[in-house]
Formats: structure tokens, sequence, C-alpha cells
């Protein structure tokens, strides 16, 4: 009798305990570590990771933490935190072995590896001179410190500086300090909207493209598998359903969108793939970047 009543007691424990941890794995916790990649809350970045969580089929709770911190500081942050902490770096081998990268091209396949330059006023007769790598590397390139792209762009042969501080390179750019400072089409007419009356002799160079395989994606600890799984499952299902791409048109303007309609007008330079890995090169050939539905 005894033994029976043990049975029941162990059941109802055993029962308690596995919708406990079923509730318990249900709702996500997600702290979007935003810093100098912030764009607000009606940003694409921001609106792209609660639509994948939304589209993970999880409960989730999104909350940002706006450290503005650099870019190395907010990674070694979240590698040796327990914090379900997620960030957004444009992606490189070491990155990817540090923490879980999540294998999806945020930009799809056109990512940060199509870039345009901003420059000073009384550069851009000079840029429309520019006609091929050897012509471009008689310019000063600045990047921030430890950013992915500075071994590609060295590894072209190009003049990079790097800077500390990423809210002072606008201002450096402006004054001359450094001729020119790439940014990713899609990033690139926002912020300079952003600063355009506060560095008027600050444009976006109307002549130049440089590209290369790259990809921007999210982060989290390398620990945190159930996160990842969920993100990227919500990220697949938003591409396949077509609210990604819903997403990326609604929120990158006309300015970008008339880029890209006059992409073939610019002189293209295409830099050799480096410091980038297998994984990367499949995805952002197998999530393409859809030019058709610019036209429309």
């Amino acid at each position: 009798m005894h033994w029976h009543r043990f049975l029941l007691v162990f059941s109802i424990l055993i029962t308690c305990a596995t919708g406990t941890a079923a509730q318990t794995r249900d709702e996500l916790k997600v702290i979007f570590l935003a810093g100098e990649s912030w764009f607000g809350k009606q940003g694409y970045r921001y609106s792209l990771l609660d639509l994948a969580l939304a589209k993970s089929g999880r409960s989730y709770s999104l909350t940002v933490a706006d450290d503005n911190l650099p870019q190395k500081r907010r990674s070694a942050i979240m590698e040796k935190s327990s914090q379900p902490y997620i960030m957004i770096m444009g992606t490189n081998p070491k990155l990817e072995t540090q923490h879980r990268a999540i294998y999806f091209p945020i930009y799809l396949g056109i990512g940060s590896g199509y870039r345009l330059f901003l420059a000073r006023k009384d550069l851009q007769d000079r840029l429309r001179a520019v006609r091929n790598l050897k012509d471009l590397q008689n310019f000063s390139i600045v990047q921030g410190m430890h950013w992915s792209d500075v071994a590609i762009l060295r590894n072209a042969g190009l003049e990079i500086q790097e800077v500390a501080r990423k809210s002072l390179l606008w201002k450096m750019t402006e004054i001359g300090r450094y001729d020119l400072f790439p940014r990713g089409m899609f990033e690139i007419f926002e912020e300079h909207a952003n600063y355009k009356k506060q560095l008027p002799n600050l444009i976006v160079d109307d002549h130049l493209l440089i590209t290369y395989p790259f990809a921007i994606y999210y982060f989290v600890n390398k620990d945190n598998d159930e996160l990842a799984a969920a993100i990227e499952a919500g990220l697949r299902a938003a591409y396949h359903g077509g609210e990604l791409q819903d997403l990326l048109f609604k929120t990158i303007g006309p300015n970008v969108k008339k880029a890209l309609k006059e992409i073939k007008n610019r002189v293209r330079i295409d830099l050799p793939a480096h410091n980038i890995s297998p994984q990367t090169l499949e995805v952002i050939k197998k999530y393409p970047f859809d030019f058709s539905r610019i036209e429309n």
C-alpha cells in the first residue's frame, strides 16, 4: 500500500517538474546588446529580430541593452555572461568560433558586401576619375577598430586606418582626416541623413561601388543553442514566407531603392574573398537578394 502511494506521489512530482520545465522552455528571454548598431525599435535590425522570435513559435520577451560600448567590449561581455544576450556583427571565422553564429545573412546575399562611400564634397571629382582598384588605392579609408572588414580591405591593398570610437568616424571623414568611410548600402543613406546638418561637407559618393563576400549575423553565446535554434528557425520561416523581404523593403527607404536601381551605372570594384568561412559563403548564396522587387 505504501509502495503504491510512493509511486503515485513520485509520478505527480515528475509530471509537475516536467510541466514546469516545458513552461520554462516555452518562454525565451532575449536581451539585444544594441550598442553601436542601434537604430531604434523601428529600425530593421531590431524589427527583424522581433519578427524572427515571433515566427519561431515560442513565447518570448525582448529587451534592449543600449550600452553604446565598442563591438569588442560587447563581444567579450556576451562571451563570458550567462545572460541571453544577442548582438549583431559583421562576421569572420574568429567570431564564429568565439560565439554561436546564426548562419543567416540578415541583409540577404547583398549584405554589407555592397559598399558605398561617405566622403567630403571636394573629393567627388577625384572619385569620379577612379576606374579600378589601383586608382582606389590612392585614397585613405577609415574603419572602426577590430571590424571584420579591415582584413578584407587591407588584403586588397587598400590603405586602412582604424579608429576606436565609432562616433568619430563621420566627423573625421568630413574634416579630411581620412578620405573615405565605406558603409553598407542599407545603412549609408540613413546615417548620412542623421549627420548632414551637423556635417554639411559630408556626401554619399555617386560613382563607386565596392563588393566582397560578406555577411552580418546575429550572434549569441556559444552555449545558447536553444536561442540560436529558435532565431534561425524564425529567420528561415520569415524568409520563405516573404515577411523578411517585406520588412527589408519597408525599412530601406527611397534612397536605397534608387541606388539599387542605378547600381549598374556605378564603377564596380570587386575585392577578393578573404577571411570568410565556407558556411558564410554558402548562406549568402542560399539566401539571395531579390533585385526584381525594386522595380515594383
